[in-house]
């Protein structure tokens, strides 16, 4: 995995919005998700970037209010069609 300042530099130079990376359904879980946030947070700070730590905040904030309706549902396993012996 790439130093947090690193990945934050890099994110800024491709001008991807840092609230769209850490908003990506790739998280499992919010709780990972608000792990991520507080990395890049930390970066942000350490590069001195108070607009990104802003974003990162208000994200964090929307985050914690959300609560997703399938966090506690057991997955659901596929049905499959039986073959008919002849």
């Amino acid at each position: 995995m790439r130093h947090p300042t690193t990945l934050l530099t890099s994110i800024m130079d491709r001008k991807i919005s840092v609230s769209r990376v850490v908003s990506d359904r790739v998280f499992s879980s919010s709780k990972e998700a608000a792990g991520v946030i507080k990395i890049l947070s930390k970066a942000a700070v350490d590069l001195n970037l108070s607009r990104i730590v802003t974003e990162l905040g208000q994200a964090d904030a929307i985050g914690r209010e959300y609560i997703d309706p399938l966090e506690n549902v057991p997955e659901v396993q596929p049905v499959l069609r039986i073959k008919a012996r002849h």
